[in-house]
């Protein structure tokens, strides 16, 4: 199908031939200016006047009538043909608006007519002249904000203009085509002003048609879609409509809206108070597990939005990056807005990067709303609300649940689904679809016995599937041998799939009965592709499983391996951007994969998942899909278990980074699938004993029921990089003993609340070499960039080191990123994403990395590393029993001495129990008054020094001579209780004048006495 505007181009004809254009916006219906119908007709169009029409991309003339009217004002008119002849290949054209006021690619808008300049007279062999109506393309650029007044749109014409006598008449003809930008109608083309010298064109914004009702009912009638307004200059940004096709998964989409809304009243009428409350920026989650309807609530209240009398902008964003789109222009919009991100909790950094840019873009006029959905795994919303609730773009974060007893009335959701399936079935057959699509002939496919009509649960997706497969059957449901709706489904999608190859002439690679086309739509829904490279790829793959039991594999060749990755292409178009879309719903979609696995033995997934063309993209959302099909089909885990065990340098880590995307439940049932794996593998090296050791620490905290309660115990797990010198040979030694802090809460973004991390003792708890390295590298850099151009160092509170390796610095003041950090404009935070490319130091790492008093602290929310930097703290109390804190401390040492994260500091200690091999790194002291003494020492020399060479901070210097010793910082460690005039002179010491490089830990004073330093809790 098409839907490139010159293929929708027709022109309209009068009694003496054209007199005007117009669009087709769906099959059989077109849409042209009321004046353009009048001059062809010689009178007022009234509905039911009959008039023709003339398709530029085939000539062919056809009949058609006039079926809605506009007004004066409103110069628009639609016609009605049979669709079954008249555009009977295109999809309904999507309606839209321009709505960025500062876009950072300005958009194309284009229009193809039949402008009178473009005629051409040839003469005839008997001497007579014949005129031939050329058409014209028409490029050009609209503002959004221009013509706001009279609510028309001005079009600045790029290309070509009439010229000479012609000017304005030249254009005659162009009137009632189409304005497309993105593909996207726009606006009507309407007239010339006098001014501009022609170089502009008036067009009327489609978006006040929209606003009739007669008008989107005259159209839903046709269609059966009603139409709904979206963003065309940001529509790179945005999921698409999904492209309508005769098949259970178009039909079974709750974005195609084929089932009218019903039920979840409440839950609407809620989201809809969110919206269109005083906030500014605000951030909601929908949380159900799949198939309850979250997608459709969503879909109906973008609807809803986009309808009222202000209209919204809504859309569902999409998570392709596009050269094309720029989260950045959202900022710019000029309507409120309404982003939807589905699958939210396997998207959190995208979630985050929104509210970023949201959160320095300072709104200040339209409303912003973020709308997450997600299944009930909550971790990663905890750490959200944590990081942000309170912010100026989240209050407390709104929280909507579903369950499926309450989001409908089952019988009367059924009955509803049925008429409206089998209205819309009818409609693709009278467009020229196979009118047999709901008769089971002698397919083979087709299923034996009688539909239990009956839904297996009270899920949306259930009785949806359920009346689908009734109105496909069309059998008697009484019958005693019944069948499943999902195997009446799967018979007619694969009648789709082969009506899809017969299309793209691929007869001869798929016989009638061949397994490899299964193969093939079962790989593309595991390990989907964003690039058409990584679609040939997965394409190869599913050959080099298909044909796995001869011994010289030959592929066919590469056209032919193009033509099957266009097949696919075409078989699901991609709504976000993708090359490839896929099959669904998931319940669906794991049916049709655990199929393909049985029926080769069980070798499909463990084949294609190692398969080494594809890519860690891939792989991760292979990952994703099957844990998500397992909790529909646990038969797959095995499946998954033998890829991982014969892969699990590539495989292990996404397996056990899904877990946390699950329902603590299906988390449970996916993490015992894959430990046999980690466990036969543990032996291999530092990497898979680690991932054992998470899996383990993972499931410890679900079956304990720790995860739900996230304020009292923080939901973290402790990457253990170190030798295991106790336990089974081959297994890691049991989960080692740990504190529970309570951070201040500022140790956090927007934090609120103490932070809870765990600190483990005697592990060897730090981050893992490769991600240690990386924040070591990224710091370095940073000093390095700092040094070259001459910027001066932030003082940072904390440092996060995300899961997936990505950094975050947490600053004490707002200011622009230093690279290899990025933020939006002046930010107090900082982010170095995981998938930035670091490049080499220079110099041969001359400088260290910034921060050299950094502290791990601890395994925050989100499986979150929090370093505190005691240079910024200065003085850091630490509350708990006397015993625990001065392990910790002794801890801390050890940490600072044997395993730095930049050059090792000075280092004292007093009243400090030291670990075998720390001593020889540490100056202690006695008393406590020689801890007070070596501090003040320091101190005067630093801040002596720091006038001298009038510099403000000690990070300043460091900078600049990397290598002096006396920019080195003292952390000292000190166990005794810090009472009376001690605690006093310590203040005194470090807080009188300049930052010194001094950090001091301490045990904090009785429950009696004031802590002046910044308090950290500890509960054993």
């Amino acid at each position: 199908m098409e839907a490139a505007s010159w293929s929708r181009t027709v022109e309209v004809l009068g009694q003496s031939g054209g007199c005007g254009s117009g669009s087709l916006i769906a099959p059989g219906l077109v849409l042209t200016a009321l004046h353009v119908v009048a001059q062809s007709s010689g009178r007022a169009p009234v509905p039911g006047g009959q008039i023709r029409v003339r398709v530029l991309r085939d000539r062919q003339v056809h009949p058609v009538e006039v079926v809605w009217v506009g007004d004066r004002d409103l110069d628009a008119v639609l016609l009605s043909g049979d669709p079954g002849r008249l555009g009977r290949d295109l999809v309904p054209a999507r309606w839209g608006e321009l709505t960025c006021s500062a876009p950072t690619t300005q958009s194309k808008c284009s229009a193809v007519g039949f402008p009178k300049a473009a005629h051409r007279t040839f003469a005839n062999p008997d001497g007579s002249q014949a005129v031939v109506h050329d058409n014209r393309e028409i490029i050009g650029h609209v503002s959004a904000v221009t013509g706001i007044n009279a609510a028309k749109y001005d079009v600045d014409v790029a290309n070509s203009v009439p010229d000479g006598e012609r000017l304005k008449k030249g254009w005659s003809g162009l009137s009632g085509a189409g304005l497309f930008c993105n593909e996207i109608l726009i606006g009507l083309v309407q007239a010339v002003p006098d001014a501009w010298r022609n170089r502009t064109l008036w067009a009327l914004p489609v978006r006040r048609l929209l606003e009739l009702g007669d008008f989107t009912a005259a159209v839903a009638a046709h269609t059966g879609i009603t139409p709904q307004l979206e963003s065309a200059d940001q529509s790179p940004l945005f999921h698409a409509p999904p492209v309508p096709h005769l098949s259970p998964s178009y039909l079974l989409s709750p974005q195609a809206e084929v089932v009218p809304f019903t039920g979840m009243d409440q839950e609407l009428a809620d989201l809809t108070s969110w919206c269109t409350s005083r906030r500014v920026v605000d951030v909601a989650v929908v949380f159900g597990p799949g198939g309850v309807g979250k997608t459709r609530l969503a879909t109906e209240l973008m609807r809803r939005m986009t309808q009222r009398r202000s209209p919204w902008t809504a859309g569902f964003l999409s998570d392709v990056q596009r050269v094309s789109g720029s989260l950045e222009s959202l900022a710019a919009n000029i309507r409120p807005l309404l982003l939807v991100l589905d699958y939210a909790e396997t998207r959190v950094d995208q979630v985050e990067q929104v509210l970023r840019l949201f959160k320095s873009a300072r709104h200040a006029y339209d409303k912003v709303r973020v709308l997450l959905l997600a299944r009930p795994a909550q971790r990663w919303w905890k750490y959200l609300q944590l990081e942000w609730q309170g912010s100026p773009v989240m209050d407390r974060g709104t929280v909507v649940r579903l369950t499926a007893s309450a989001a409908h009335s089952r019988a009367g959701n059924f009955n509803i689904a049925t008429k409206a399936f089998r209205e819309r079935i009818a409609r693709f057959a009278a467009q020229g679809g196979p009118a047999n699509y709901g008769e089971s002939g002698s397919d083979p496919e087709a299923v034996d016995g009688g539909l239990s009509a009956e839904p297996t649960d009270e899920l949306v997706v259930s009785i949806h599937m359920a009346a689908l497969a009734q109105v496909l059957e069309r059998t008697d449901v009484s019958a005693v041998d019944t069948i499943r709706p999902v195997d009446v489904l799967l018979a007619h999608e694969t009648r789709y799939w082969r009506h899809s190859v017969r299309s793209h002439g691929l007869e001869a690679i798929f016989p009638r009965q061949s397994d490899l086309l299964r193969e093939l739509v079962a790989v593309q829904r595991i390990v989907g592709a964003e690039e058409r490279r990584d679609a040939l790829n997965a394409v190869v793959a599913a050959f080099r499983f298909h044909d796995r039991d001869f011994g010289s594999l030959q592929l066919p060749d590469r056209d032919v391996m193009r033509r099957v990755e266009q097949m696919l292409a075409d078989l699901y178009p991609a709504t976000d951007g993708a090359r490839w879309g896929a099959m669904s719903p998931d319940v669906l979609a794991a049916e049709l994969i655990v199929r393909a696995d049985r029926d080769t033995d069980g070798e499909l997934v463990a084949h294609i998942l190692p398969d080494v063309d594809l890519s860690p993209v891939q792989r991760h959302r292979a990952m994703t899909v099957l844990a998500r099909a397992t909790t529909h089909q646990p038969a797959l885990a095995d499946s998954v278990t033998r890829a991982v065990n014969a892969a699990p340098e590539a495989l292990l880590a996404a397996a056990v980074d899904v877990a946390a995307e699950l329902p603590p439940g299906d988390a449970v049932t996916w993490l015992n699938a894959i430990k046999p794996a980690a466990i036969q593998r543990s032996d291999g090296g530092y990497d898979t004993a680690n991932q054992l050791r998470l899996i383990e620490s993972l499931l410890d905290e679900l079956v304990s029921g720790s995860s739900p309660t996230m304020e009292a115990d923080p939901e973290v797990v402790p990457e253990v990089a170190r030798d295991f010198t106790t336990g089974t040979p081959g297994h890691p030694s049991p989960t080692p003993k740990h504190f529970t802090l309570q951070l201040p809460p500022d140790a956090y973004p927007s934090g609120r609340e103490p932070v809870p991390v765990r600190f483990y003792l005697e592990s060897g708890a730090f981050v893992d070499p490769p991600r240690k390295q990386r924040m070591d590298h990224a710091l370095s850099l940073l000093a390095d960039e700092s040094h070259r151009s001459n910027r001066a160092l932030p003082a940072v509170k904390s440092v996060l080191l995300l899961p997936d390796g990505s950094i975050e610095l947490n600053l004490a003041t707002a200011a622009e990123a230093i690279s290899p950090f990025q933020s939006q404009g002046p930010e107090a935070i900082w982010h170095c994403s995981s998938r930035r490319v670091l490049p080499p130091l220079s110099d041969g790492n001359s400088i260290p990395p910034a921060y050299p008093a950094l502290v791990l602290m601890g395994w925050g929310p989100s499986v979150t590393l929090t370093f505190m930097d005691l240079e910024q703290v200065r003085r850091m109390d630490l509350h708990g029993p006397m015993k625990e804190v001065r392990q910790m401390l002794g801890e801390l040492a050890f940490e600072f001495t044997q395993r730095p994260y930049a050059r090792r500091p000075h280092i004292h200690v007093s009243g400090v129990p030291l670990r075998t091999g720390v001593t020889r790194y540490t100056t202690q002291h006695d008393t406590l008054e020689g801890a007070l003494e070596a501090i003040s020492s320091h101190a005067d020399q630093t801040r002596s020094a720091l006038r001298a060479l009038g510099h403000t901070h000690v990070r300043d210097a460091r900078v600049r001579d990397p290598w002096n010793d006396l920019w080195k910082p003292l952390v000292v460690l000190i166990g005794h209780e810090m009472t009376g005039d001690a605690g006093a002179r310590l203040d005194h010491i470090l807080h009188d004048g300049a930052p010194a490089g001094v950090g001091v830990v301490v045990r904090a004073p009785s429950s009696s006495q004031v802590a002046t330093g910044q308090a950290v809790a500890l509960d054993p």
